[in-house]
């Protein structure tokens, strides 16, 4: 997708992104309560999203092998369905080495199955500074010192590092033994972990990414791969 059209995309997905949770997203395929009305992206203690039970097997599947198994949806398949990620989708769409793993074929290797961590939508539009724009710059001349085909170039390597830097290139298993320890990579190099933290109102856990504890509000297991949703989104300059 062209730059100039997707501010107006953006523009017209905002009026879509208070649908319900149940309308969106598959509710089977997301043992997670819905986020609250807004989507709200204060990540204090006190104001993250629905509390979830993490028990010591993994709190969404049963089985991975079974979940795989089971279903026959592809990664793109399941964000197209979804109104609350068609952002992610389109971004994933302009990067051919992400694309390509969207509609890869079904593996029966927890070594070979990406896990996306797929902002909504609402966490996108939020952004100040857009995925598809040139990397953030203090420097006030730096439009003026570029051809436009440079532009081009570096917006579209933004956009690719961005999106790269939500795809870790194997299966994370919540509530496998050490998934909290464990430090992964994503395939844009970048490390990210995931961790328990406890909501200081209800005393509840919620699941976050670190860094930026970015809330997990959700999950979708595909033929070939897994999806986190979150409520946030990477920060390149953190990771």
């Amino acid at each position: 997708m062209k730059p100039a059209i997707r501010p107006i995309l953006l523009l017209a997905l905002s009026s879509v992104v208070a649908y319900s949770w149940a309308t969106s997203i598959p509710q089977q395929q997301h043992p997670f309560a819905p986020p609250t009305a807004g989507d709200s992206h204060s990540h204090s203690h006190s104001q993250l999203g629905p509390a979830m039970s993490i028990p010591k097997t993994n709190p969404f599947l049963s089985s991975s092998t079974n979940a795989v198994s089971s279903t026959t949806m592809a990664l793109a398949d399941l964000l197209t369905q979804s109104r609350r990620t068609s952002i992610f989708y389109d971004y994933c769409r302009d990067v051919p080495s992400v694309s390509a793993l969207l509609n890869a074929p079904p593996s029966s290797s927890k070594e070979t199955l990406p896990t996306l961590l797929v902002p909504l939508n609402s966490a996108i539009i939020a952004m100040a500074h857009k995925p598809h724009q040139t990397q953030p710059t203090t420097d006030s001349r730096f439009h003026q010192l570029r051809t436009e085909r440079q532009l081009e170039d570096e917006s579209n390597a933004y956009l690719s590092r961005w999106v790269r830097a939500h795809v870790i290139p194997a299966e994370v298993e919540m509530g496998s033994e050490g998934w909290q320890d464990k430090t992964y990579e994503t395939l844009d190099h970048s490390s990210v972990q995931f961790a328990l933290r406890k909501d200081e109102t209800t005393n509840e856990e919620r699941v976050v990414i670190m860094p930026g504890q970015i809330e997990v509000v959700g999950m979708s297991q595909a033929s070939n791969g897994m999806i986190y949703y979150i409520d946030g989104t990477l920060n390149l300059g953190s990771v």
